[in-house]
């Protein structure tokens, strides 16, 4: 009896130390509850019943849910919604919708009446682009199109995060193309334009409802594995029947056709509840809660069977009971809920927490802040703040036919992608499109040799030039001739034909690391060598300008080699100002022009066949400014070659030589320019690049034989000092300095004309008698100014 008394006293304590436990109640707000096809509401069920059980959550509190069902139906949804504000109970948040289409009216209502609203906002699509962007990464696919349906908002969103996600990726691209499920649906044309366009991997957001369709016109465009590879993410009871009919539209396929087409799908889903691992709550583990759910589910389907489903054929087609193990993001986040009260209980007291109407507009941002940035553990993984999603693990399945089979597994947390079964039967995986092989073209080693022979050949000439005026530059041949500055002509050639050497340099012997160098060393050798040569020949013309116009006006003049040195440089501080312009602020680099395809349909390759020039944005700005530059100085050439030519000295004055250099430079620069433009970018070209190695090789090599052939000939030649030693012949030859036009015979002297002719003969000798006088006195002044001596006449130059 006393046993009794005592079973009878615990009872009684134990049941008004529930009973005094103060009641939370929050909102479910759930489709088609009587059925619960996701098993959400089991899922809410066995959380509630947990976290009562468990004395370390709301310890003090008992937790209460009230449901409300949309029938899957906006208007029935705003419905039910409305009956808050009849209930003498106030909620301390709303769980749900987990349908999109509700979700943007209940946040609406929701912060309008103050009343936190727990959902799964879509930053579980977050980890499905993660997973996506792995598959792609393991499989080297670097082109993606995307089909999407635009009638949903979280399909949108997902297609803009995913095109954003896919640009900060390296190398990667993606093509969406939208369809709407609603009000007619119709994917054929977006289907052929991914044809068109040679999508071969295709990420495809839908639903179960609108697969039959997509796979059907799939399938009339014959776009089959293992070409193309379709990928999908997360569909719910995606693995039942899904490939039925299920309207009028669908019915151009059969069911076989639709499954043919489907044939090596690739499904991502979430791995929305982890079944080992992790923490337990109240005391049991994730396996035995996970059990918990499926009795519950049971249990509901069960009365769902007896209650409303009375013929036995019926009953039979819906005896199959499906689980949803994505109710565990559902059971996770009652938990978050709850752990972010009782955090915030135990903090500030259940008075300061709890609200008591939907106007109190301080308690109701307190608990939103908690939920959202609550983070835990829960059964579908690790739990962070809304704002940034769940880390989802997900399980790849392949459809094989007729079923889905598990193939390999995502790991949010390493990132990394495993596969237990062999995906493809192929040895490589299928491509993202046609193989595109760059084939860069290379000049033939027959015109490159016979270039650059050209080029070493010159070179060599050019070095024992410069060898002779070197050795001799102390002989008053080459002394006259100004040896120093015959040194930079040479070296200038020299540079001229090192671009023939650096315009054959192609992809095999240059990297894509030094192509920038490649190509400035070639446009500023050619440039600062054609400086060079040029700007020192036309130097000495200058000097020899300036000192015979000044012998006209009987001035004295000296022009040192100095001047010319300062000549020299200030032309190539002009030709290096404008290089270093245009390589500092717009640099030269390789670009690559297609010249011809070439497709191999047993490999699926494409050979593109490309021609690499230097080349830079403002290439016509620049070519303009250089070549204006260029021909700036053959005109100052030119003007002083024509003003010089009176000037017969063989060693002082090369006007006719220069010249010729000019027109002959001018002709095959103009025929060679447009000859390579013309065919750089052709198949030709082999040829423009033979056109210009022939035109430089060849104005460089005439421009140092005119210039130097005629020295080396009076360096051996024993009578050529009478012609550099003697100063009367020098004066005698330039005329054009100091002789006048003779003065013609005087009408006044008498004739004679026995003779006939005496008039002339006196006005010959008379004028011989005058012109001998004052070549007397002019070079009697110019011995007494020390312009000109027998033992040094190189001032003159």
């Amino acid at each position: 009896m006393r046993i009794m008394y005592c079973l009878l006293l615990v009872i009684t304590q134990n049941y008004y130390a529930c009973t005094s436990k103060q009641n939370i109640y929050f909102g479910a707000f759930l489709s088609n509850i009587v059925k619960d096809d996701l098993c959400f509401k089991a899922a809410i069920d066995v959380a509630v019943r947990l976290i009562n059980e468990d004395d370390t959550i709301l310890k003090d509190f008992k937790l209460k849910v009230k449901y409300f069902d949309n029938l899957g139906m906006s208007g029935f949804g705003m419905t039910e919604f409305f009956h808050v504000y009849q209930m003498k109970e106030t909620l301390q948040f709303m769980l749900g919708p987990f349908t999109e289409q509700f979700a943007e009216p209940m946040r609406l209502l929701t912060d309008r009446i103050n009343l936190p609203m727990v959902e799964d906002n879509g930053k579980t699509f977050q980890s499905q682009r993660k997973a996506l962007v792995a598959l792609l990464n393991h499989f080297g696919w670097k082109k993606l199109h995307m089909l999407y349906d635009i009638a949903y908002i979280h399909f949108v969103q997902n297609a803009n995060q995913l095109k954003k996600l896919l640009k900060s990726e390296e190398d990667h691209s993606i093509d969406i193309q939208g369809f709407s499920s609603v009000p007619y649906f119709n994917v054929e044309k977006q289907i052929q334009n991914i044809k068109k366009h040679d999508g071969r991997i295709i990420f495809i957001d839908m639903d179960r409802w609108t697969a039959p369709t997509i796979f059907c016109d799939i399938y009339l465009q014959n776009m089959s594995y293992p070409r193309h590879i379709f990928i999908s993410g997360n569909i719910h009871d995606l693995e039942n029947n899904w490939h039925e009919m299920t309207d009028d539209n669908t019915r151009r396929c059969t069911s076989q056709q639709i499954l043919k087409a489907a044939e090596g799908f690739l499904f991502l889903k979430r791995s929305d509840f982890q079944i080992n691992g992790g923490p337990r709550r109240a005391k049991k583990t994730r396996g035995e809660i996970w059990e918990l759910i499926k009795r519950y589910k049971q249990r509901t389907w069960n009365h769902y069977i007896n209650k409303y489903v009375k013929k036995k054929k019926f009953r039979e087609e819906w005896d199959k009971i499906t689980y949803n193990k994505g109710s565990g993001r559902v059971f996770d986040l009652v938990y978050r809920a709850a752990l972010a009260l009782d955090k915030l209980i135990k903090q500030h007291g259940a008075e300061k927490v709890l609200m008591k109407s939907y106007h109190d507009t301080e308690k109701y941002s307190m608990i939103t802040k908690a939920i959202k940035t609550m983070e835990f553990y829960g059964v579908s993984g690790k739990q962070r703040d809304m704002d940034l999603g769940h880390d989802l693990d997900h399980v790849i399945h392949q459809y094989r036919n007729g079923s889905f089979v598990e193939v390999g597994y995502y790991t949010t947390t390493t990132n990394t992608i495993s596969f237990h079964t062999k995906l493809f039967n192929e040895t490589r995986p299928p491509r993202d499109g046609v193989l595109l092989q760059e084939v860069f073209l290379e000049y033939k080693w027959n015109i490159l040799l016979t270039l650059w022979i050209g080029a070493f050949s010159g070179i060599l000439i050019a070095l024992s030039l410069l060898f002779l005026n070197w050795s001799y530059r102390h002989k008053r041949v080459i002394k006259m001739s100004s040896p120093k500055v015959n040194n930079l002509i040479i070296l200038g050639c020299i540079s001229c034909y090192l671009s023939i050497i650096f315009f054959g340099l192609d992809s095999r012997f240059t990297s894509k690391d030094n192509s920038n160098t490649m190509c400035t060393a070639t446009i500023s050798s050619l440039s600062i060598g054609f400086t060079l040569s040029f700007g020192g020949l036309f130097s000495k013309t200058w000097r020899v300008y300036r000192i015979f116009a000044a012998a006209r006006t009987n001035s004295r003049i000296a022009v040192r080699d100095v001047q010319l040195y300062i000549m020299i440089v200030v032309l190539l501080s002009i030709d290096i100002s404008i290089l270093l312009c245009f390589i500092t602020f717009n640099p030269f680099h390789l670009e690559g022009f297609q010249l011809s395809q070439k497709f191999y349909p047993q490999e699926d390759r494409m050979e593109i066949q490309i021609h690499q020039l230097c080349s830079c944005s403002n290439q016509t700005a620049f070519v303009a400014t250089l070549v204006s530059f260029k021909v700036l100085l053959l005109i100052f050439g030119l003007f002083m070659a024509w003003e010089t030519r009176h000037v017969h000295i063989p060693v002082l004055n090369d006007s006719k030589h220069i010249g010729l250099a000019v027109y002959f430079v001018a002709f095959v620069s103009t025929i060679g320019a447009i000859c390579s433009t013309a065919l750089s970018t052709t198949g030709y070209f082999e040829e423009s690049y033979l056109v210009i190695g022939l035109s430089i090789f060849l104005c460089t090599t005439s421009t140092l034989l005119l210039v130097f052939l005629g020295k080396v000939s009076l360096i051996f030649d024993k009578t050529g000092r009478d012609r550099t030693h003697s100063t009367s012949s020098i004066i005698s030859s330039s005329s054009y300095s100091y002789q006048e036009t003779p003065t013609p015979p005087s009408k006044s002297l008498p004739t004679t004309n026995s003779t006939g002719n005496s008039s002339v003969t006196f006005a010959a000798k008379f004028s011989a008698f005058s012109s001998k006088k004052r070549k007397d006195k002019y070079e009697k002044r110019l011995r007494s100014e020390s312009l000109l001596s027998r033992e040094d006449t190189s001032v003159l130059l």
